[in-house]
């Protein structure tokens, strides 16, 4: 029988746009949110586009972003059992909970959000009806991405010393990872349409 977990999420969420003049338009938009698990996060988009001519506009936006763990990623657990590669020895491979002892005995801590900034800056070139022309650019940084751990061996003695601390599964267990926030990245590139 599976674990349940729940989480509780309020949200709230607000766009503006505006047209101060007919060559220029800004758009602003916040969003808060209340995790009962995470706290709260506050995060915001802002965009203005800028027609220089009649047939050539520039645009630019930045924003941030925030993506929970969801309770599948914390609390998930799946294993299978088979022998050892070339072996008649059966073994038990899994991922397991982030909150799992054996997961804890590897260095496993509880996961954090995901966060992101983005930016976009380019211009489109429009001189017909039958040709349009499109540059951008844009970074997007994540922070905290959440991704499966390398896979750790157990040995015998660490199964026997888990399993006399408590840790029911420990003898049963010969592999395992678990999800975890292994790194940042920053991806940068430029379209053309």
């Amino acid at each position: 029988q599976g674990i349940r977990k729940a989480r509780v999420s309020n949200a709230g969420y607000a766009d503006l746009d505006l047209q101060p003049t007919e060559r220029f338009g800004v758009a602003v938009a916040l969003r808060y949110e209340d995790y009962d698990d995470f706290g709260e996060t506050t995060d915001g988009k802002v965009s203005a586009r800028f027609e220089a001519t009649s047939v050539f506009a520039m645009r630019a936006t930045a924003s941030t972003g925030f993506h929970a763990p969801t309770p599948g990623l914390t609390y998930s657990t799946r294993t299978s059992s088979g022998p050892l590669p070339g072996t008649q020895i059966n073994s038990q491979t899994g991922l397991v909970s982030v909150n799992n002892p054996v997961a804890v005995f590897f260095g496993s801590k509880p996961l954090q959000p995901e966060t992101s900034k983005n930016l976009s800056f380019g211009a489109v070139y429009n001189p017909t009806e039958a040709f349009t022309l499109s540059l951008d650019g844009y970074q997007i940084e994540v922070d905290d991405r959440i991704t499966a751990s390398q896979t750790f061996t157990l040995t015998n003695d660490q199964r026997i010393a888990l399993a006399a601390t408590g840790v029911v599964d420990a003898l049963n267990i010969n592999r395992l990872n678990f999800f975890t926030n292994a790194y940042d990245t920053r991806t940068r590139g430029i379209d053309l349409v």
